[in-house]
């Protein structure tokens, strides 16, 4: 029992990892396109 536990908290911090990242991305590649168009 404990170990489920234990890989579900795994799974959700994987995923919470996963989002922040492609969140970061997602507002990194917004910006250099933005950059992009100011300056090109």
């Amino acid at each position: 029992m404990a170990s489920h536990n234990l890989k579900l908290s795994y799974s959700i911090l994987i995923s919470g990892i996963l989002v922040a990242v492609f969140g970061l991305v997602a507002i990194y590649d917004a910006s250099v396109v933005d950059a992009f168009k100011t300056f090109g």
